[in-house]
């Protein structure tokens, strides 16, 4: 069971800064003349990489400081931005299907051996919830989208000398919260988007990465006839934690143990009550408090990460927090967490 992340991290500078910084990182002129932006993009990837490594995380993420949906649809041609989401106005094409995050460490390498990292994860925000930015939104939409994210995959694993990306993770966050017609069973919808996960994961899988997804919930079960998903991830609290699936063997598939919550606001409520929340996060935004007292503490993530080797023994792949930490108030709150969630790992293996 070894340590990973989700991926974000709160910025070490501004998120409009970066998304300029990742661009000129990965044109030719930017990377040509070592641009001041592409200089910068390259130091704060590789600082966030190296403080996940300190704080225990074997097969980190690459860090993802930009907008989970924005980074890959500004690579994304063929659609344009209107009031009340995308629209289609052509055949979807990745236009530069690079990860600027995971061209910084493949650019790396020397600085990956001395951290120490071998291993890598890698993620891409899936079709489906990007199906969720248009406004209008069809088998075809969904299958294009389908396409494009093949492509950011095929981008996205690389093994080079002793480095490599071993787990390409799929975030569709989405899946299970929208009454959707699309997916109604045997509807063409639903056909598409099985097609385009296949797509994505068999991408992977035949690169030598082991495809994943990471999800909020488990509660639509459509995943689970992905034939090249490998691995599932959910949050905190879903049944598949909570009792033994039986599909997860029946599926040949393993497991992510999220071994800690995320959800800074829900956290707080529990230790003060909703009608102090502004009074906290003012405190916290004011630097009266860190935030570190309402984090979750290192023995209940321990128990979590027993509990799922009790219910899938070999079956758990990883172990992480459960989801992306990019909306922490600070840095150094969310590397706090990534310690404790790597540190429970290690107490419960």
């Amino acid at each position: 069971m070894k340590t990973t992340d989700v991926g974000s991290l709160p910025p070490l500078e501004p998120r409009e800064k970066l998304d300029r910084a990742a661009s000129a990182y990965v044109s030719v002129v930017g990377y040509l003349t070592e641009s001041s932006l592409a200089k910068l993009f390259e130091k704060v990837v590789l600082k966030s990489l190296e403080d996940k490594v300190k704080a225990g995380v074997e097969a980190p993420n690459y860090p993802q400081l930009r907008d989970m949906n924005e980074m890959f649809m500004r690579q994304v041609s063929g659609v344009r931005r209107a009031r009340g989401g995308y629209e289609v106005e052509g055949r979807l094409r990745a236009l530069s299907p690079k990860v600027p995050e995971l061209e910084v460490l493949r650019r790396n390498l020397s600085v990956l051996r001395e951290l120490g990292v071998s291993e890598l994860r890698a993620c891409v925000t899936g079709p489906y919830t990007l199906s969720t930015l248009f406004k209008t939104r069809t088998p075809d939409l969904i299958a294009q989208l389908g396409e494009v994210v093949t492509k950011f995959t095929e981008a996205s694993v690389f093994n080079l000398r002793g480095a490599r990306v071993t787990l390409v993770f799929v975030d569709e966050p989405v899946l299970g919260f929208l009454d959707d017609p699309l997916l109604d069973p045997e509807s063409v919808g639903r056909e598409a988007l099985l097609k385009a996960w296949e797509q994505v994961c068999h991408k992977a899988s035949s690169l030598g990465a082991e495809a994943g997804f990471h999800l909020h919930t488990t509660a639509n079960p459509l995943f689970w006839e992905v034939e090249h998903l490998k691995i599932i991830q959910s949050h905190v609290g879903d049944p598949i934690y909570e009792r033994k699936e039986p599909k997860l063997e029946e599926h040949d598939k393993l497991i992510a143990a999220s071994v800690c919550r995320t959800d800074l606001d829900a956290l707080i409520a529990e230790k003060v009550g909703e009608g102090r929340l502004g009074e906290v996060w003012a405190s916290i935004r004011s630097g009266g408090s860190s935030g570190v007292e309402y984090l979750e503490g290192l023995e209940l993530m321990a128990r979590r990460a027993r509990r799922a080797l009790e219910l899938y023994g070999s079956r758990v792949a990883c172990s992480c927090p459960e989801c992306g930490l990019g909306s922490f108030p600070s840095y150094s709150l969310a590397l706090e967490c990534l310690r404790r969630a790597s540190e429970a790992a290690k107490i419960a293996r």
